[in-house]
């Protein structure tokens, strides 16, 4: 019998997710290394040449300048999440969401959910991903909530466990 840390829910919430790190893959902090890495490079190579071409490290600042306003065009972007309404099974540990794609256990997700109107996004890694009836059971297990989510998911988590016994109850008599 397999115990769990957390009483569970099935609900549907707004969901969305983004994955931070398929599996097999380098996490995305090494690509924000790499390009921060790049940039003070360059910064050393236009300084070094400046005088000696002078129109080809305008150019180059230029399209640098260039790229860094396309990057925040896209964080701009980014940054409107698109929730959609899922049914979720859901506990203070961890979620199980269905999912048209299959994920490779081990990849790392943001997941942004909003419970009772409240925004909460927390980190989490897919511990599981099960082949199901029109695609794929994602489960995900959060990984280090900070004690203001933890807090946020038991006081939903509490709600829902007490208005699902007030309707059982309700049947009942």
């Amino acid at each position: 019998m397999e115990r769990r840390r957390y009483f569970r829910v099935e609900d549907t919430l707004k969901l969305s997710y983004q994955i931070l790190k398929a599996s097999g893959e380098a996490p995305v902090s090494n690509a924000f290394d790499l390009i921060a890495e790049q940039d003070r490079r360059m910064e050393v190579l236009i300084a070094e040449n400046k005088t000696k071409f002078p129109e080809l490290v305008e150019l180059i600042s230029l399209l640098n300048q260039k790229i860094e306003r396309l990057t925040e065009i896209d964080k701009v972007a980014n940054k409107s999440i698109t929730y959609q309404a899922r049914a979720v099974n859901l506990s203070a540990c961890g979620i199980g969401f269905p999912e048209t794609d299959a994920i490779g256990v081990g990849s790392l997700l943001r997941l942004f959910m909003l419970l009772d109107g409240k925004k909460l996004d927390i980190d989490g890694m897919v511990i599981a991903c099960e082949k199901g009836v029109g695609g794929f059971m994602w489960r995900v297990d959060f990984l280090h909530p900070s004690e203001s989510a933890q807090e946020q998911l038991i006081h939903y988590l509490v709600r829902k466990q007490r208005d699902l016994l007030k309707r059982q109850r309700g049947l009942a008599l």
